[in-house]
């Protein structure tokens, strides 16, 4: 009989609600899920019209949504189900249509209520996919379907909602309500239900539901059975009855046959199985039997599954079915028994093996489900179900057939024994299947869950696995694998393993990882924190946590997150247990010292002010904030952490705890004391917040436990000792604050005494309380001081130390009366066995010693001996007590009448010990009290028999300035005993002597330096000290050298004395002192006011400098010029001087001392009268070094009365005087008005008298000084020309020495204007000679060595005398020009022929001519030779003199000269001048004018005229062409030309001169060629220039020939009316009227002719 199936498709236009049917013979019918009917009939629109009012309100906790396919169902929000059906219509019941009477099943998910009731419909075979959103041909569940016990979200509609099944999935009919047959062949032999076998009494009988055989005991029930059609009462098992009367046709009791190998159904019975535990999945809490999964139970299912799934059946399965079986034994396993039934068939090691050998991901996970719901059994014990609807007895007995005996092991140590754990921790390793990893990691989970043993499989196998699986991004997977690393971190055995695989930084690294899916999850954080927690007890892991990066970091991060989204979590024990488990993880890291200081760092940088802050938030639980306050207290370790806590308000949030009064007060209050210990910063914060007056409350409350006041008072003596200012607030905290803590020393509390007794030492430090407690103490010291309490005593030394120690000289509160015995008391403390109570005996000591009268009272006491005693322990804890010993000892020995009774003590024996002490200050305080015995002459051989000597000598090593000055006088000190002396110098005192000034140097000043110099003062009296000093490595006599440039005038006296000592009786030792200090060393002597030294340091600086030129470059860095003009100053010794003298001449070659040398040119004037030659020569060296390098010394010495000694030497045949002299004179001779007083004092006779010296170098420059003085004297040139000066300087000219023959060509060249001079030169036949130096063979034109004649300051223009009439280009040399023989010779012809006079013939007899043509038409590629410009302008000028001279004419008149002359018009601009001189000189002839002509000069003077812009030669050219033009042929092309418009154009012109020149040369036209040049004149348009120049000019020639030439125009009447049209009255009337007598004639003519 086939099923009712719901069609897959639903037509369309259906009303909402409705849906299509298909009963058992093929016939459709419609079904409304709202109104519960059927019908026959398609419902229309109008039919779903009914309206429920019961549906319009939902129950509280309800909603209504509508599926996917549109079918609408419910959702309880209470119980998180779902339903198809209404909930105010749950009681109503399904009817079906009159026809077919068969009904339709409701198959509702059975999880969300037991009591839903069925529907009453016979068609019951449906068990296809539900009519929600699976398709039909797909049984398969979403592997995210849970039951409602394992999920907290109401999943969507198609995975809750009521389903009904199709028949399509298993063919043509469902093996679960089909009706079976009997098979005689495989009939039991028993019951099925007791187990009873078979006989002819207890006979054999079918249930008719799933036809299994029972007893008729077993078989007492009656009911409907759906497979048949009729109505009677069928006999059926107790398990059958049970589900039918739940109206539950489905019988999961006829599919457990299939369950067979040799059954052909299996596969589909497998699915129907399957399908009937999804579908009535109902909420397991392990505790209750349910329908389904008991019925799996009651029907044996268990154990046939089993069956296949064992090592020989299952390889004989299809994939499919395995899974399927597999899905039914996870699904079923989730009720307790079913695990049993699992458990006692030998179900784990199958599944092991089928694990082992499967290859599928479905397997896997089905496998894992089923090990974790055993897993999940072995924790919980066994419970007996409840609400069972079947025979609880029954039951048991099926459960004891199905399992041969009751299990010997514990399911998690089987499947752990059977190798499944380690086969799921493989399947983590190798598989990246989500589903698979939650499965597989939720098993593993489980199974190690008080299971010591798994624990340790995973710990050794599955760590890796579990920590690469971290980095998943699957949530699921974190929670489970972060809860196993959880689990696995509870046992301590498999901490360091996790560690060691890098657990520690895999944890880290997930935390701070942003990306990942924990940050979502508050279980995996806490689990991953709650592992943290536990590895950091650990050492090793804590390190790894503490080192991993960014670990600290990123828990401050989280912890400061908690903090502020702990409002939102859904718990506050949530953000509790993260914050508790973050603190215990830096509580743990704090406690291991190698970590504390990294981990702090980070704390206090990032996370302190979170710490502060979390500490007073509301709620906090007391022991949290107990943690946080243990880790604040070990975050304070410097004075960084102490200022870090107080920028974070740390201050003020403890003192909020401790105001409180919370449990933790101690420990607010240990933190406050460590807070302010030693930070006057937090003390006075702590002030400011109140906190004085809580610590004062708590100490004198008498509610206040022992503990705290205990702990108030160490915390009011570290705020007290870290500031005075706190202390001078304390009165007005509190006003009898002393007498309060007097009065708690009648405390019981045995150690608030000694507290209180510290708090007062503290106080009695400062002003403000020191004379109150001093005052109010007085009386108990000595008590305090006898107490058999160390602690008393240790304080009460403070106390009297510190009552002592005011910085008030005068103050008597310093004094200790000696009524009250305390010094012996204190000084019997000294020799007490507890090292803490000699050092505060020492402290008190150190103070009181202070105080004259104390010190007093102590050596009375005979104090000293004990104190001496002292400083012979050894033991080491009371080494700061023996440097305050030391300290006082060094304080007894500066006053004489102490020493003695320290050095009776054994006291120099001691402190000579304590020299090598290693500790610093002790060595220090020996140093000084030894030093102070060594004033004591008496002692200082004990001192050196007893090693002090030795040690004071190796303690100048020492890199402490005052250790080394105290040894150092010390040493003196004892050297000034003859005796001590010699043993100093023999223990090598000197070495380290020197090598302390060596480091010094000569430059720094120090107290050390100048004690070492006078130590070594004392020890140079030895005689050994000599040898010392050359034997020495640091170079002795080097170092002392140096020294001798110290600025310090006594320092340098001692050690000039140590040198002279050194040198004393041996003058070899002057050589060591030049070879090592040199300049430097001399210098120091010179300034010594000893004669000796400064006669042997003068003698020995000369002989340097003679030999060492390079060392007056030293002596100039030294600044030795001001130290030598003092000594020629002072130094009365003549010798000195003249050594001096000889000095300052070899340093005046220095330029950069000239200046200074300049200043004593009076002082070394007289030198100049030595009768010794060799300062003559020095003095007149300087004098010529001083001329040579600044000419501001010129002026100066010109007027001194040195000039006349210098003259003197030029005759004094010595030529070591003679040279510089001469030298000077010639420099002086550049000066003005030096040359008047040197040839008033001879010095010009004298040089004359030089020029015939043999020596070159002498005449060299006498003819030089010579030409210097003849250019600017007149006297000199007359001198020279008068009395017959000549003579000396025409040999000269044949001299081999070019400067000679320059300087001599220079001075004929200065006389060369002197007519006189010249006639002597060509009477003595000097012309020649100097025609000769301008031929081309001669040394005049070959390349000359140097460019200048003269050095460039004597050719100064300023200096150079005018010596040329005309504007021509001879002159005398000038400082910018090229200066050499030719060019001189050439002005100097320039100059003679100037005059035109007899010189220019006699120069043309020589021949002069031709020479000066070829040099003006100079080719250099053919001579050789480039000539200057000014050469070629000197040569041309020298010509036009000549061609002045008539004797010189006819020479010049050659045709091929004056052809030359046409044409060097056009040639160099600078060569026009003369030549146009030359051709207007030789114009006069008419011959040559000819010549001329046929040259064409007339169209060379046009072109000049058209291009020349100067207005020299254009006045030259137009008085050249009034010569000309008396030459018919030049004048006629002239006017051809255009010279008239030129002339007019001339007229117009700004010069004056050339408006002369063109009125002039117009006149000299208009007279010799009237008619044409009028005319012409008056077609250019030059009447009306003339008539301007009438009009404008003022000058009388301009106005006189404008007036000639327009009266010779009028002479034409076409002309005469153009002059009378553009001539105005009033210009007529003005030259009328002029003053010149002949402008006016010659006007009042023109105005005559012209009719005016």
């Amino acid at each position: 009989m086939s099923g009712v199936f719901a069609v897959p498709n639903q037509p369309a236009g259906l009303p909402e609600g409705w849906q299509l049917f298909l009963d058992s013979e093929g016939r459709p019918f419609y079904w409304n899920n709202f109104t519960r009917e059927s019908s026959w009939v398609p419902p229309t629109q109008s039919s779903s019209s009914f309206v429920d009012h019961r549906d319009e309100i939902l129950p509280s906790g309800w909603e209504k949504k509508v599926g996917a396919e549109g079918r609408v169902y419910y959702v309880d929000h209470n119980t998180q189900t779902t339903s198809w059906e209404h909930p105010n219509r749950r009681n109503s019941t399904f009817s079906a249509p009159s026809y077919p009477t068969t009904g339709l099943s409701d198959s509702y998910a059975r999880s969300h209520s037991s009591s839903t009731p069925s529907i009453p419909i016979s068609q019951s075979s449906i068990t296809g996919s539900s009519i929600g959103s699976y398709p039909p041909s797909s049984l398969s569940y979403p592997s995210s379907y849970q039951t409602s016990s394992s999920s907290s979200s109401i999943q969507s509609a198609p995975l809750l909602a009521p389903s009904l099944s199709s028949v399509e999935s298993f063919g043509t009919s469902a093996l679960s309500m089909s009706k079976p047959t009997w098979d005689v062949a495989k009939e039991n032999i028993g019951c099925a239900n007791c187990n009873q076998v078979f006989t002819f009494i207890r006979r054999r009988h079918h249930c008719r539901c799933c036809f299994r055989e029972f007893c008729d005991t077993c078989t007492t029930k009656r009911s409907n059975v759906p497979q048949f059609n009729h109505n009677t009462l069928q006999r059926v098992c107790d398990h059958c009855y049970s589900h039918l009367q739940r109206k539950e046709n489905e019988c999961l009791g006829k599919l457990i046959p299939y369950l067979s190998l040799d059954q052909k159904e299996m596969s589909q019975a497998t699915k129907e199985i399957f399908d009937l535990l999804m579908r009535h999945d109902i909420g397991d809490n392990s505790t209750s039997k349910t329908s389904i999964k008991e019925d799996m139970i009651d029907t044996c299912g268990i154990p046939p599954i089993m069956d296949l799934l064992s090592q020989e059946k299952a390889p004989k399965l299809k994939s499919e079915t395995t899974t399927q079986l597999l899905k039914i034994l996870s699904k079923s396993a989730e009720n307790n028994l079913v695990c049993d039934i699992i458990s006692k068939n030998g179900g784990i090691t199958s599944l092991t093996n089928l694990l082992q050998t499967s290859n599928t991901v479905e397997t896997r996970i089905e496998i894992a489900k089923i090990f974790g719901h055993l897993g999940q059994v072995a924790d919980n014990p066994q419970q007996t179900f409840t609400n069972s609807p079947t025979n609880t007895t029954n039951n048991a007995a099926n459960v004891t057939n199905q399992a041969t005996a009751e299990p010997t092991t514990n399911p998690k140590d089987e499947i752990r024994n059977s190798g499944g754990l380690r086969l799921l921790v493989e399947s983590l390793a190798v598989s990246d299947n989500d589903s698979l990893l939650e499965a597989t990691s939720k098993a593993i989970r489980i199974l190690i869950l008080n299971n010591e043993a798994n624990k340790r499989i995973i710990s050794d196998n599955g760590l890796v696995t579990m920590l690469i699986l971290l980095s998943s991004q699957n949530l699921k997977v974190l929670e489970e694998i972060t809860s196993i690393i959880s689990e696995l971190c509870k046992t301590d055995a498999y901490l360091h393993n996790i560690d060691d695989v890098g657990g520690v930084s895999a944890l880290v690294s997930l935390l701070s990882n942003q990306h990942s899916p924990i940050h979502n999850s508050t279980e995996v954080l806490l689990d991953v924190l709650s592992s943290l927690s536990t590895l950091s007890g650990k050492e090793a892991p804590a390190k790894s946590i503490a080192f991993a990066t960014n670990s600290i970091q990123c828990l401050l991060s989280i912890l400061q997150s908690s903090l502020q989204l702990g409002s939102i979590l859904e718990q506050n024990n949530v953000q509790q247990r993260v914050v508790d488990l973050i603190l215990n993880i830096f509580a743990n890291l704090s406690k291991y010292s190698e970590l504390s200081s990294s981990v702090n760092q980070i704390l206090l940088n990032q996370g302190l002010k979170t710490l502060i802050q979390y500490t007073t938030t509301n709620g906090i639980q007391s022991n949290t904030q107990t943690q946080i306050l243990n880790i604040l207290f070990h975050l304070i370790s410097d004075r960084t952490s102490k200022d870090l806590f107080r920028k974070a308000n740390g201050i003020s949030t403890l003192m909020s705890i401790t105001s409180s009064g919370t449990s933790n007060l101690l420990l607010s209050l240990a933190i406050l004391t460590k807070l302010v210990d030693g930070n006057a910063e937090n003390a006075i914060s702590l002030v400011d917040v109140g906190g004085l007056l809580v610590l004062n409350d708590f100490v004198v409350s008498n509610e206040s436990q022992p503990d705290v006041i205990l702990q108030s008072i160490y915390c009011l003596n570290c705020v007290v000792s870290a500031s005075e200012e706190v202390v001078e607030l304390l009165p007005s905290i509190s006003s009898d604050m002393v007498p309060q803590l007097l009065r708690l020393l009648n405390s019981p509390i045995s150690d608030v005494i000694p507290a209180i007794i510290q708090l007062l030492g503290t106080m009695a430090a400062s002003n403000t309380y020191r004379n109150l407690i001093a005052n109010s103490s007085k009386a108990q010291l000595s008590t305090w001081l006898d107490s058999k309490n160390d602690i008393v005593k240790k304080s009460t030394l403070r106390l009297i130390g510190n009552i002592c120690s005011s910085s008030s000289l005068d103050d008597p509160i310093r004094e200790i009366p000696s009524e009250l015995n305390l010094f012996p008391l204190i000084l019997n403390l000294l020799s007490s066995p507890s090292p803490d109570i000699q050092l505060q005996a020492t402290f008190a000591l150190k103070h009181a010693c202070r105080s004259y009268n104390n010190r007093e009272s102590i050596v009375r006491m005979g104090g000293i001996p004990s104190l001496v005693g002292l400083l012979r322990s050894s033991n080491p804890k009371i080494i700061d007590g023996k440097v305050r010993i030391s300290e006082i000892l060094a304080a007894f020995s500066a006053e004489d009448r102490f020493r003695n009774t320290i050095r009776e003590a054994g006291g120099i024996g001691i402190f000579i010990e304590l020299l090598f002490s290693e500790v610093d200050l002790l060595q220090k305080n020996a140093i000084i009290a030894m030093a102070n015995f060594a004033k004591d002459e008496s002692t200082s051989e004990e001192i050196i028999a007893q090693g002090g000597g030795l040690a004071f000598i190796s303690l100048l090593s020492s890199r402490d300035d005052n250790t080394l000055e105290s040894c150092v006088l010390a040493i003196g000190h004892i050297a000034r005993v003859p005796s001590s002396r010699s043993s100093l110098v023999s223990l090598g005192a000197v070495e380290p002597l020197l090598a302390i000034l060596q480091k010094i140097g000569a430059s720094k000043e120090s107290t050390l330096k100048a004690s070492c110099i006078w130590t070594l003062t004392i020890l140079s009296s030895d005689p050994g000290l000599a040898s010392s000093i050359q034997g020495t490595r640091s170079q002795g006599l080097s170092v002392l050298i140096d020294l001798l440039s110290t600025p310090n005038a006594t320092l340098q006296h001692e050690i000039t004395f140590i040198l002279m000592n050194l040198c004393d009786g041996n003058s070899s030792n002057w050589e060591h002192i030049v070879g090592l200090g040199g300049i430097q060393a001399l210098l120091t002597f010179l300034a010594s006011p000893i004669l000796e030294a400064q006669m042997g340091a003068s003698r020995e600086l000369l002989n340097l400098i003679k030999s060492q030129p390079s060392s007056v470059i030293q002596l100039r860095d030294c600044g030795a010029i001001q130290l030598l003009g003092d000594l020629l100053h002072n130094c009365p010794d003549t010798e000195i001087r003249g050594n001096v003298v000889g000095i300052i001449a070899l340093l005046s070659s220095e330029a950069t001392l000239q200046d200074s040398i300049s200043k004593m040119m009076k002082q070394i004037s007289p030198f100049l009268s030595s009768p010794r030659l060799e300062v003559q020569s020095s003095a007149v060296r300087i004098l010529e070094n001083l001329s040579v390098g600044q000419s501001s010394n010129l002026q100066p010495l010109l007027e001194s009365e040195s000039l006349s000694s210098l003259v003197e030497f030029l005759f004094s045949g010595k030529d070591q005087l003679i040279i510089p002299a001469s030298k000077i004179i010639c420099h002086l001779s550049i000066i003005e008005n030096a040359a008047e007083k040197i040839n008033s004092n001879g010095g010009f006779l004298g040089l004359i008298t030089l020029l015939s010296h043999p020596s070159e170098e002498v005449r060299e420059v006498a003819s030089l000084t010579i030409g210097n003085l003849v250019r600017s004297s007149e006297n000199c040139r007359n001198s020279i020309a008068k009395e017959g000066g000549m003579e000396p300087f025409i040999p000269l000219l044949s001299s081999q020495n070019p400067k000679i023959v320059r300087n001599t060509i220079f001075i004929v060249g200065a006389l060369s204007m002197n007519e006189q001079f010249c006639t002597k030169m060509e009477s003595e036949g000097a012309l020649p000679r100097l025609i000769k130096f301008l031929e081309k063979s001669s040394n005049g034109l070959q390349p000359v060595e140097e460019k200048k004649l003269i050095p460039t300051s004597l050719l100064d223009d300023g200096n150079v005398p005018e010596v040329t009439k005309e504007s021509i280009a001879a002159h005398l040399p000038s400082k910018n020009e090229n200066v050499d023989i030719r060019s001189t010779v050439l002005r100097t012809f320039a100059n003679m022929t100037c005059s035109g006079g007899f010189i220019c013939f006699a120069l043309v007899r020589c021949g002069i001519i031709p020479i000066l043509l070829e040099m003006i038409n100079n080719d250099p590629v053919d001579s050789g030779i480039v000539l200057p410009t000014s050469d070629q302008e000197s040569a041309s000028a020298i010509i036009a003199n000549i061609s002045t001279n008539d004797q010189c004419k006819a020479t010049l008149s050659e045709p091929t000269f004056l052809s030359m002359a046409t044409k060097s018009l056009l040639k160099e601009e600078y060569l026009r001048g003369s030549f146009i001189r030359i051709i207007r000189n030789l114009s006069l002839n008419e011959q040559n004018r000819k010549i001329f002509a046929e040259n064409g000069i007339h169209q060379q003077i046009v072109k000049l005229l058209t291009q020349q812009s100067k207005s020299d030669l254009i006045v030259d050219l137009l008085w050249l062409i009034q010569i000309l033009i008396f030459n018919d042929e030049i004048k006629q092309r002239l006017i051809d030309l255009g010279i008239v418009p030129l002339l007019s154009k001339g007229i117009e012109s700004q010069s004056v001169d050339i408006q002369i020149a063109s009125s002039s040369t117009l006149l000299s036209f208009v007279c010799i060629s009237p008619k044409v040049v009028s005319f012409a004149l008056a077609d250019s348009g030059g009447i009306v220039p003339l008539l301007g120049v009438l009009t404008n000019s003022e000058d009388v020639h301009l106005l006189l020939q404008s007036l000639q030439v327009l009266g010779a125009l009028v002479a034409f009447e076409e002309l005469r009316s153009i002059i009378r049209k553009f001539l105005m009255d009033d210009t007529m009337k003005k030259v009328v009227q002029s003053s010149d007598k002949t402008i006016s004639s010659y006007a009042k003519r023109l105005q005559s002719m012209l009719g005016l």
